[in-house]
Formats: structure tokens, C-alpha cells, sequence
């Protein structure tokens, strides 16, 4: 079992809405990414899959609190490179602002103050878009290294169907 700990009230609990907005633009572009649930079933009853090949699917265990904080950081900073979206705030002031939120994980429990230590906070708004993002870059990176056909690649946040041979 793990704490959820509310993340409202917290010093950067604003500054992480504010980076959410300015940077979920950059999740809007992935092949692989599905909207909703209802999306998923959609294409599910359009996948053809041979004899051959077995649907799978899979989760990545305790998103939010696996991801270290630099490759969230780097994998952002290649998102916002590699991007068409037009932002807010020059690329440095972004990046300095999200560290600030990803390194200032404070929270009260039971009276005690405490740091998150590793990964990016579960209650932070931030934190779902930073998790989008790394996902993206870590299927984008592992897709290009495939040498056949894609086999049909969906993924519902951090829940993700394909088909294997």
C-alpha cells in the first residue's frame, strides 16, 4: 500500500497547473495514444490480428513515483525540441519552473513533514502530464528499434495493447 498524499495548498501546487497547461499540448501529438476508454474499444474492433500473432497487454507499475526526475526533465526538454507547439515561455524558464515543482515534493502526514525522495508526486498536477511525456519518448524510442511491421500500438495512459508473435 502506498500514501496518496493531497497535494493541494503545497508551495508549487499553482505553478504545477500552470505548467500542466503549458506543456499538455506537447502529449497531443502521439500515434499511440489514446483519449478515453471508450476510444480503445473503437479501435479494438477494427485491429485484424493473424494467427500468428497473440493480443497483449500491459501496465507500468506505480507510474508517477518510478519516473526519475531527470529523465522526466530530459525527455520534456526533447519533447518541447522536437515540438511544432508554439509556447508560452522561452524553453530555460519552462525547464527551471519544472524542476522547481519536481523537486519541491513536500507534504504533511500524521503531523510530520516530509520530502518525496524519488520519482514525481502522485497529487501534483504536473505529474500526469510529465508522465505522459516520458512514456511517449520511452514507446517513440522503443518502436523505432522494431524492425517489422508495428503490430497495432494503443495505449490509454499507462496502460498499452499490442499484438506479439
Amino acid at each position: 500500500m502506498r500514501p496518496i498524499v493531497s497535494f493541494c495548498g503545497s508551495p508549487t501546487y499553482q505553478l504545477s497547473e500552470y505548467l500542466t497547461n503549458v506543456l499538455k499540448p506537447l502529449t497531443d501529438e502521439s500515434r499511440h495514444k489514446l483519449q478515453s476508454p471508450e476510444n480503445f474499444i473503437d479501435a479494438i474492433k477494427t485491429i485484424q490480428i493473424t494467427d500468428d500473432h497473440k493480443l497483449v497487454s500491459f501496465d507500468a507499475k506505480s507510474l508517477f513515483t518510478s519516473i526519475p526526475l531527470q529523465l522526466a526533465l530530459d525527455c520534456t526538454q526533447n519533447a518541447i525540441k522536437n515540438s511544432t507547439v508554439e509556447l508560452p515561455l522561452p524553453t530555460d524558464d519552462i525547464m527551471d519552473l519544472l524542476n522547481l515543482c519536481l523537486t519541491s515534493t513536500y507534504f504533511q502526514y500524521n503531523g510530520k513533514h516530509y520530502k518525496q525522495l524519488y520519482g514525481t508526486a502522485t497529487g501534483s498536477p504536473v505529474s500526469v502530464v510529465e508522465a505522459e511525456i516520458v512514456m511517449q519518448d520511452i514507446e517513440e524510442q522503443a518502436l523505432a528499434t522494431y524492425t517489422r511491421t508495428v503490430p497495432p500500438w494503443l495505449r490509454y495512459f499507462d496502460d498499452t495493447s499490442t499484438a506479439v508473435h
